[in-house]
């Protein structure tokens, strides 16, 4: 299993380890060592300048904890970074109902989220990840 995290740009900071609290899609389990997908708004409120968004980190979570208010502060250790977001549009190549799902299921929301990846959506943005690599 794998999970993606959904934020704003102005969630990331600039170094290798990354913490966000977040809500958490219902039945998703945290443990440490599970891959984690950072994915970046592409729809940002209105008035904020437009960032490349999509997918722009992979790596593992290294700890978390229940947090107030419903959500959850997870930590993870960054393994791969992108320079620029890999949008849905670069998954145009993907022809797969499950790419298709996960594109509706995380644009539908505005809301940074953390979300459960099936299988195949997994390997969607893992193949999509490793050739982008920095």
């Amino acid at each position: 299993m794998a999970i993606l995290i959904k934020c704003n740009e102005s969630d990331l900071s600039s170094g290798d380890g990354q913490t966000f609290t977040l809500p958490k899609q219902k039945g998703v389990g945290l443990t440490r060592g599970l891959e984690v997908f950072v994915w970046v708004s592409e729809r940002p409120r209105e008035g904020q300048p437009v960032q490349p968004g999509g997918l722009r980190m992979r790596g593992e979570i290294t700890d978390w904890e229940p947090a107030t208010g419903g959500r959850t502060t997870v930590s993870i250790q960054i393994a791969e970074r992108l320079s620029d977001g890999l949008g849905m549009d670069d998954f145009a190549s993907v022809v797969s109902q499950e790419v298709r799902d996960f594109h509706w299921r995380i644009h539908r929301f505005r809301h940074r989220r953390i979300w459960r990846l099936s299988t195949a959506e997994r390997e969607a943005l893992h193949d999509a990840l490793q050739p982008r690599t920095i």
